[in-house]
């Protein structure tokens, strides 16, 4: 989401995502009752390697859907259900434990978040070793490793394990439209557009109607998404408006960013071309952006976290995301869910056995 302008609601990520279990299943439906979530049913199509532009076939058998208004809704539905204090505009650098046993926050700027019995890591970032190449320093969760009097074996088996995840990096180019221009993309048959077999720079469009029933006007997000190959050579270039630059001070060379968002937009013109009302937008027209935005951990894997060190019992510390070894799609918004309502369990059969 962006405060820049009021209908600005883009998915950098995914646009929306699938459901394979009854778990998983019985929360989105419940979700889907109270509005905030619904089905995803809006065509895609994908470009051959002829160049010329077919609808996907479709699996049937496969549930999707999206976050209303958008995919930012699923996870802000769960926050809200459980009454959670949410901290946005943070960035968490110092973790520790207290002679209690307890688990102490401090941001960047040193302010203290507190003492918590639980710690729920539900990105890999903080234990990981690219945190350094990102962000500088030692990662928060091997500093607090490090600092422990008494090891504990299954977080440093934890913490090794977490080493040797990879992540595939994705450069995603966000922008939007209004007017006329809204309208030329908007009238387009689909709303994504799968390239990556004729591009090496673009694996896909995504297309999202931001126009509200109140608006007198048309508006409209595109959101291009890299190839990984592309994301690979360019994963140094984070996007100034990027979490990394914005909270985590993250350098940005500005000439290698605009190289990046000239080399994407021209492709994507490229690849468009038999659209004549496309193909005659100028990149300095949007209404927002063009901007870089840098998905550094877009797919983890092939290796992830073990089950069995996904909950450090006794330091009741829970590590969940889709970096976590599943029964459902790997690296998917499921398996996220999975593993937090697994952790959740395991965390809660602790606590009832010391009382």
């Amino acid at each position: 989401m962006s405060r820049e302008l009021a209908f600005l609601k883009l998915d950098h990520g995914a646009p929306y995502f699938e459901v394979h279990s009854n778990a998983f299943r019985s929360v989105i439906d419940a979700m889907c009752s109270r509005g905030q979530v619904t089905r995803y049913t809006e065509a895609e199509f994908c470009v051959q390697s002829d160049g010329s532009i077919t609808k996907s076939e479709q699996n049937h058998k496969v549930f999707k859907f999206k976050g209303i208004p958008g995919m930012y809704k699923v996870a802000d539905a769960l926050l809200s259900e459980a009454d959670a204090q949410v901290h946005y505009g943070s960035l968490i650098k110092v973790i520790s434990t207290t002679e209690n046993n307890l688990w102490n926050l401090k941001d960047k700027r040193e302010i203290d978040y507190g003492d918590f019995e639980i710690l729920c890591v539900a990105s890999c970032t903080v234990a990981h070793p690219r945190w350094s190449s990102t962000f500088g320093g030692t990662a928060p969760l091997i500093a607090a490793a490090e600092q422990m009097k008494i090891p504990n074996q299954n977080f440093q088996k934890a913490l090794k394990n977490i080493a040797e995840i990879k992540a595939e990096p994705v450069t995603a180019l966000l922008m939007a439209f209004t007017g006329e221009l809204a309208s030329a993309w908007l009238s387009l048959q689909w709303r994504m557009l799968d390239v990556s077999r004729f591009s090496d720079v673009i694996s896909r469009i995504h297309i999202k109607d931001l126009t509200e029933t109140s608006d007198s006007v048309s508006n409209v997000g595109v959101v291009i998404h890299s190839t990984v190959s592309f994301g690979r050579k360019v994963v140094g270039v984070f996007g100034k408006t990027s979490t990394a630059a914005r909270l985590g001070g993250a350098k940005h060379d500005e000439d290698s960013e605009q190289q990046i968002i000239s080399d994407m937009w021209t492709e994507m013109k490229i690849l468009l071309k038999e659209y004549k009302s496309i193909d005659s937008i100028p990149m300095n027209s949007a209404s927002y952006g063009p901007h870089l935005h840098r998905w550094g951990a877009a797919f983890p894997g092939p290796t992830l976290l073990k089950q069995e060190l996904a909950c450090i019992e006794d330091l009741h510390l829970i590590f969940v995301g889709d970096y976590i070894e599943s029964q459902s799609i790997p690296a998917s918004i499921e398996c996220a869910f999975l593993s937090a309502s697994h952790g959740a369990r395991r965390i809660a059969e602790v606590f009832s056995s010391k009382t």
